[in-house]
């Protein structure tokens, strides 16, 4: 008989339609992975209350269904600007919604700001608010728009010329919409598992300096189907080829200036309600009733700035930048950043600081202004 390897293992993911059915799976629909996703189906064990003459009690009945589990994937883009990466499914329900831009020009004879891009005739219909763009080898985010005209912050180091590249990107921003998606996971090549309603609680990703950042998803679900003895047979994947990034030469900005940050990690955090029925194994539904952005970042003390901005409850902008070529480069922008809590700490001799942040929402659904690949 033999062994169900780990690195034998596939597994495809897909939106769903409707909520707990499993949609049709593709080739297309294989993702990458960096480790062994987890899959947990339990059943509650109800005490069977029959008494009888015996000091034995009766075998335990079998209560309602949970699906809970977490799968992590690489942080890399699909090499393509505006081309979504192989885990495109499971980044829009960890986040909300998705959007992509495409790629357009400046315009030909009338002229740019460093913080307003005019584009060609049409070509205003390409971006949305929220989008980050890739101009001229530097990242900014859409703030506004009228027409074919985008104001983008932070501003650029200089105003674009005519006809330049605006690059195209995939968005995934927050939404109080909660998306669900379906996964089939052949495990060792030996067996398949096909899992629906599943829905994504919890979402994290650290950059620590010189590793290659791993973002993590934790979800609950509706239902396991029974197992099939059955080897991956969905025919030729299509996975990104790109390289996983790693934080080096990142850009952190905090309030417009940047800091040399030992490492930087950002959470997006669901509560969750579990909907039970009779007429079901258990789980009616899984919903968001709540989210709470989160993060932290540790800096060496060097003066009394992050302090000073602590004790003063002041909201900042948060700005992080991985990857410098385009197609696989990963970003993230927080318009209100407010520090949590400074503590201090000891390293290797010298103090630092250990900050942890709360991202504060605006008009709603905006406490991250989204996670783009450009």
């Amino acid at each position: 008989m033999a062994l169900a390897l780990v690195r034998k293992s596939t597994l495809a993911a897909k939106k769903e339609v409707t909520y707990g059915t499993m949609p049709t799976v593709a080739a297309a629909d294989v993702i990458s992975l960096a480790g062994v996703p987890s899959f947990n189906a339990a059943f509650d064990q109800i005490e069977n209350p029959i008494i009888r003459n015996s000091l034995s009690k009766q075998g335990a009945l079998r209560g309602a269904e949970t699906i809970s589990g977490d799968v992590s994937l690489p942080l890399r883009g699909s090499g393509t600007a505006g081309t979504a990466p192989d885990g495109d499914a499971v980044w829009e329900c960890g986040i909300g919604v998705k959007n992509t831009s495409t790629a357009s020009t400046t315009h030909a004879t009338t002229p740019c700001t460093d913080t307003s891009i005019v584009l060609v005739t049409a070509g205003g219909a390409n971006f949305a608010v929220g989008d980050a763009v890739l101009i001229g080898g530097e990242v900014t985010w859409v703030t506004a728009k009228v027409t074919n005209t985008l104001t983008v912050s932070p501003a650029l180091a200089s105003a674009p010329g005519f006809g330049a590249a605006v690059g195209a990107g995939v968005h995934y921003k927050l939404a109080s919409s909660r998306p669900s998606f379906a996964a089939k996971f052949w495990r060792g090549d030996i067996t398949r598992e096909d899992y629906t309603g599943l829905v994504v609680e919890s979402f994290d990703v650290d950059f620590v300096t010189g590793q290659t950042p791993i973002p993590k998803f934790a979800f609950q679900g509706k239902a396991m189907g029974a197992a099939v003895a059955e080897a991956y047979g969905l025919g030729a994947t299509t996975l990104d080829a790109t390289l996983p990034l790693v934080a080096r030469n990142m850009v952190v900005t905090i309030g417009g200036v940047s800091y040399a940050v030992g490492n930087i990690a950002l959470s997006v955090k669901y509560d969750i309600y579990r909907r039970m029925a009779v007429t079901t194994s258990g789980t009616q539904d899984v919903l968001w009733t709540a989210r709470e952005v989160t993060g932290s970042f540790s800096l060496m003390y060097e003066d009394k700035t992050v302090e000073d901005t602590f004790a003063a409850d002041t909201q900042a902008e948060l700005r992080v930048v991985c990857g410098a070529t385009a197609g696989n480069i990963f970003a993230f922008r927080i318009p209100k950043l407010r520090y949590a809590g400074v503590p201090k700490s000891e390293e290797s001799g010298a103090y630092k600081y250990d900050v942890t942040f709360v991202c504060d929402s605006d008009a709603g659904e905006d406490d991250l202004t989204s996670a783009s690949f450009v």
